[in-house]
């Protein structure tokens, strides 16, 4: 059989255990570990960890292509609704504030510098809305995201 497993930095490890069946593989009655080519679409996310097979050229032009999505995504925030802005943020909220503990939960360094990106971005978002008065349904819950983001960022950095 095969089984799924979550290690404790929530890595997805793919369990191939030897179990009576008409399948027989032998596996010395140990559990080994698959590893997974997921193919070419999931070249950006090997790109962006450091683990990419691309080399020279090649990898140059992925990055650059990946800048450029992430310029456009970037730029798409800036059409964000106040209902998407409050949602993103709080979001962020839940991913990084533990109620338990007074601290943020500790990231990579990568995930840290793109969460201060876009929580920047959706913080600005936020108070370009409440300042064109965009949505005055919604001034409470913006000036609060607001107040959460500036929260998170200070933490962030």
């Amino acid at each position: 059989t095969i089984r799924a497993e979550h290690d404790p930095e929530g890595n997805v490890h793919y369990l191939f255990g030897h179990v009576a069946s008409k399948l027989s593989i032998p596996t010395n009655g140990e559990e080994i570990e698959l590893f997974l080519n997921y193919g070419p679409i999931y070249e950006n996310v090997r790109l962006r960890k450091g683990y990419s097979e691309l080399s020279g050229e090649a990898k140059k032009k992925k990055l650059k292509e990946l800048q450029k999505e992430d310029e456009s995504y970037m730029e798409e925030v800036d059409c964000f609704s106040g209902e998407n802005v409050v949602d993103c943020i709080r979001f962020f909220v839940d991913l990084f504030l533990s109620e338990k503990q007074s601290r943020y939960t500790p990231v990579s360094e990568m995930v840290r510098q793109r969460s201060v990106a876009i929580i920047s971005r959706l913080r600005q978002r936020a108070q370009d809305i409440l300042m064109f008065k965009e949505e005055p349904t919604m001034v409470d819950s913006i000036n609060d995201s607001v107040a959460r983001a500036e929260e998170l960022l200070k933490d962030l950095k």
